[in-house]
Protein backbone atom coordinates (compact mmCIF):
# COMPACT_ATOMS: atom_id res chain seq x y z
CA UNK A 1 0.00 0.00 0.00
CA UNK A 2 1.35 3.74 -0.84
CA UNK A 3 2.15 5.71 1.82
CA UNK A 4 -0.53 7.93 2.87
CA UNK A 5 -3.29 6.17 1.17
CA UNK A 6 -6.38 4.67 2.89
CA UNK A 7 -7.07 0.99 2.66
CA UNK A 8 -10.96 1.34 1.80
CA UNK A 9 -11.93 -1.99 2.84
CA UNK A 10 -10.23 -2.12 5.98
CA UNK A 11 -11.77 1.44 7.30
CA UNK A 12 -15.07 0.01 5.81
CA UNK A 13 -14.67 -3.20 8.14
CA UNK A 14 -13.63 -1.39 11.12
CA UNK A 15 -16.95 0.64 10.64
CA UNK A 16 -18.85 -2.06 10.20
CA UNK A 17 -17.52 -4.02 12.65
CA UNK A 18 -18.34 -1.09 15.11
CA UNK A 19 -21.77 -0.28 14.16
CA UNK A 20 -22.66 -4.43 15.01
CA UNK A 21 -20.87 -4.16 18.34
CA UNK A 22 -23.09 -0.68 18.99
CA UNK A 23 -26.24 -2.71 17.90
CA UNK A 24 -25.48 -5.26 20.33
CA UNK A 25 -24.84 -3.20 22.60
CA UNK A 26 -28.76 -1.64 22.43
CA UNK A 27 -29.42 -5.28 22.77
CA UNK A 28 -27.95 -6.32 25.76
CA UNK A 29 -28.65 -2.90 27.60
CA UNK A 30 -32.46 -3.66 26.76
CA UNK A 31 -31.96 -7.05 28.80
CA UNK A 32 -30.52 -5.25 31.38
CA UNK A 33 -33.25 -2.76 31.71
CA UNK A 34 -35.80 -5.27 31.18
CA UNK A 35 -34.45 -7.39 33.74
CA UNK A 36 -34.25 -4.78 36.51
CA UNK A 37 -37.26 -3.48 35.46
CA UNK A 38 -39.24 -7.17 35.93
CA UNK A 39 -37.48 -7.60 39.23
CA UNK A 40 -41.05 -8.49 40.53
CA UNK A 41 -40.58 -11.81 38.35
CA UNK A 42 -37.55 -13.03 40.13
CA UNK A 43 -36.40 -15.99 37.77
CA UNK A 44 -37.41 -13.79 34.42
CA UNK A 45 -35.39 -11.11 35.68
CA UNK A 46 -32.40 -13.28 36.72
CA UNK A 47 -32.34 -14.89 33.11
CA UNK A 48 -32.23 -10.79 31.40
CA UNK A 49 -30.02 -9.57 33.65
CA UNK A 50 -27.82 -12.86 33.29
CA UNK A 51 -28.30 -12.58 29.58
CA UNK A 52 -27.21 -8.78 29.51
CA UNK A 53 -23.46 -9.89 31.56
CA UNK A 54 -23.16 -12.66 29.02
CA UNK A 55 -23.59 -9.62 26.39
CA UNK A 56 -21.21 -7.16 28.03
CA UNK A 57 -18.77 -9.95 27.91
CA UNK A 58 -19.64 -10.88 24.01
CA UNK A 59 -19.43 -7.01 23.47
CA UNK A 60 -15.96 -7.29 24.55
CA UNK A 61 -14.76 -9.85 23.51
CA UNK A 62 -15.94 -8.61 19.44
CA UNK A 63 -13.93 -5.80 20.88
CA UNK A 64 -10.95 -7.16 21.59
CA UNK A 65 -10.92 -9.81 18.72
CA UNK A 66 -12.33 -8.15 15.89
CA UNK A 67 -12.71 -4.28 16.04
CA UNK A 68 -9.61 -3.70 17.91
CA UNK A 69 -7.55 -5.72 15.21
CA UNK A 70 -9.30 -4.13 12.07
CA UNK A 71 -8.64 -0.80 13.68
CA UNK A 72 -4.71 -1.49 14.14
CA UNK A 73 -4.59 -2.86 10.32
CA UNK A 74 -4.69 -6.30 11.08
CA UNK A 75 -7.19 -7.20 8.95
CA UNK A 76 -6.31 -11.10 8.28
CA UNK A 77 -6.18 -11.15 11.85
CA UNK A 78 -9.66 -9.75 12.37
CA UNK A 79 -10.81 -11.82 9.95
CA UNK A 80 -11.34 -15.12 12.15
CA UNK A 81 -13.11 -13.64 14.95
CA UNK A 82 -15.59 -11.37 12.67
CA UNK A 83 -16.77 -14.68 10.95
CA UNK A 84 -17.07 -16.48 14.13
CA UNK A 85 -18.94 -13.22 15.30
CA UNK A 86 -20.64 -13.25 12.19
CA UNK A 87 -22.18 -16.68 12.37
CA UNK A 88 -22.54 -16.93 16.82
CA UNK A 89 -25.11 -13.47 16.16
CA UNK A 90 -27.26 -14.81 13.31
CA UNK A 91 -27.46 -18.18 15.80
CA UNK A 92 -28.51 -15.95 18.69
CA UNK A 93 -31.03 -13.62 16.99
CA UNK A 94 -28.94 -10.68 16.81
CA UNK A 95 -29.66 -10.67 12.82
CA UNK A 96 -28.34 -7.29 12.29
CA UNK A 97 -25.00 -7.52 13.65
CA UNK A 98 -24.41 -10.72 12.12
CA UNK A 99 -25.08 -9.66 8.77
CA UNK A 100 -22.64 -6.21 9.19
CA UNK A 101 -19.46 -8.83 10.74
CA UNK A 102 -20.20 -10.78 7.18
CA UNK A 103 -19.83 -7.85 4.78
CA UNK A 104 -17.02 -7.11 7.84
CA UNK A 105 -15.72 -10.06 6.84
CA UNK A 106 -15.43 -9.71 2.90
CA UNK A 107 -14.24 -6.22 3.61
CA UNK A 108 -11.34 -7.55 5.37
CA UNK A 109 -10.78 -10.18 2.79
CA UNK A 110 -10.65 -7.31 0.10
CA UNK A 111 -8.25 -5.51 2.75
CA UNK A 112 -5.44 -8.29 2.79
CA UNK A 113 -5.40 -8.40 -0.65
CA UNK A 114 -4.62 -4.71 -0.62
CA UNK A 115 -3.13 -2.70 -3.69
CA UNK A 116 0.15 -3.87 -5.71
CA UNK A 117 2.57 -1.96 -7.17
CA UNK A 118 2.32 0.96 -8.80
CA UNK A 119 2.49 0.59 -12.28
CA UNK A 120 4.98 2.49 -14.51
CA UNK A 121 2.62 3.48 -17.08
CA UNK A 122 -1.25 2.80 -16.27
CA UNK A 123 -2.54 -0.08 -17.87
CA UNK A 124 1.00 -1.85 -18.02
CA UNK A 125 1.46 -5.43 -18.29
CA UNK A 126 4.20 -6.54 -16.09
CA UNK A 127 6.47 -9.37 -17.65
CA UNK A 128 4.81 -12.27 -16.45
CA UNK A 129 1.32 -11.38 -18.98
CA UNK A 130 -0.66 -9.57 -15.63
CA UNK A 131 -1.97 -6.22 -15.79
CA UNK A 132 -1.72 -4.19 -13.56
CA UNK A 133 -4.49 -1.82 -12.41
CA UNK A 134 -4.37 1.76 -14.15
CA UNK A 135 -6.73 2.69 -10.79
CA UNK A 136 -4.94 1.12 -7.36
CA UNK A 137 -2.13 -0.44 -8.88
CA UNK A 138 -3.31 -3.90 -7.97
CA UNK A 139 -1.27 -6.83 -10.18
CA UNK A 140 -4.27 -8.57 -12.15
CA UNK A 141 -4.28 -12.63 -13.75
CA UNK A 142 -4.02 -11.51 -17.50
CA UNK A 143 -6.98 -13.04 -18.41
CA UNK A 144 -8.95 -11.02 -15.84
CA UNK A 145 -11.56 -8.31 -16.75
CA UNK A 146 -12.16 -6.28 -13.63
CA UNK A 147 -9.17 -5.37 -10.56
CA UNK A 148 -8.97 -7.99 -8.03
CA UNK A 149 -8.08 -4.52 -5.56
CA UNK A 150 -10.92 -1.42 -6.52
CA UNK A 151 -13.29 -3.95 -8.62
CA UNK A 152 -13.15 -0.71 -11.91
CA UNK A 153 -12.42 -2.85 -15.44
CA UNK A 154 -9.36 -3.12 -16.75
CA UNK A 155 -9.66 -2.61 -20.65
Amino acid sequence: MRRGSINRSGETARVLILVGLLLQLLQVLAFLFIGIVLAIARYLSELLIALAIVGFLWIALVYLLSYARAASGDYEGARGPTLLFAVLSLITLGLIAGILYIVAYVKLGDATMGPGVLPRRAGASTGRGSITCPVCGQTNPPNSSYCRGCHDPLR
